[in-house]
């Protein structure tokens, strides 16, 4: 008795772009720890001199490019990774999971309201 009811549509969609907006912040996030760990000038550079070190470091920073403040020596340089982190996460994470559930709400409200 599977019937396709707008309820799980709107689940189905839901997942596809969860999904897709958890990817396009991994990759934002792989994209931000790529930038610290070439510059030579940030307290981050000994990280590439190490294989297993800097394997660790891009996946955990997949989840949180924060993580690399971990690993930091100078405090300029927490500062920067921090609000940049901050901002892939607002643009990558919450603005995506923000408009996928205005746009939810909007399609399958009454479907969602019971």
């Amino acid at each position: 008795d599977f019937e396709a009811s707008p309820l799980r549509a709107a689940a189905a969609v839901g997942w596809r772009l969860l999904a897709a907006s958890l990817s396009v912040l991994a990759f934002a996030n792989f994209c931000l720890m790529a930038s610290y760990l070439n510059h030579r000038r940030f307290s981050y550079a000994h990280i590439p001199r190490h294989s297993f070190l800097s394997g660790l470091t891009v996946l955990l920073g997949l989840v949180d490019a924060s993580w690399l403040n971990t690993l930091g020596q100078d405090a300029a340089g927490h500062e920067r990774l921090k609000r940049d982190a901050q901002v892939v996460y607002a643009l990558f994470g919450a603005l995506p999971a923000a408009a996928a559930l205005v746009a939810a709400r909007y399609v399958y409200g009454d479907a969602l309201a019971t």
